[in-house]
């Protein structure tokens, strides 16, 4: 059996501090990790949040059909018919 103890140097410091524990970077390299990880999160929430931004948003049958009365294509009567047809189907 090996003494750990023995590892650690003359003062008496265990392996797990000079080697693993937090490792040499200390409380740093903990909240380095920290802050990494909660940016890295931060731009994937980002990231899926733009996926549908860019997407231009499609027109339904009535609002072609009020573009087309705005616009002087059709009449009142023609609007009114084709409306009430729309609203039927």
């Amino acid at each position: 059996m090996i003494d750990l103890r023995s590892l650690g140097g003359p003062e008496g410091r265990s392996v797990m501090m000079d080697v693993g524990g937090m490792g040499s970077f200390g409380w740093a390299g903990m909240a380095f990790g920290l802050v990494f990880w909660v940016a890295i999160i931060a731009f994937g929430a980002w990231a899926i949040a733009q996926v549908g931004r860019d997407r231009p948003r499609t027109e339904d049958a009535e609002d072609v059909l009020r573009r087309r009365y705005a616009g002087g294509e059709i009449n009142d009567q023609e609007f009114e018919s084709a409306r009430r047809a729309l609203r039927r189907s």
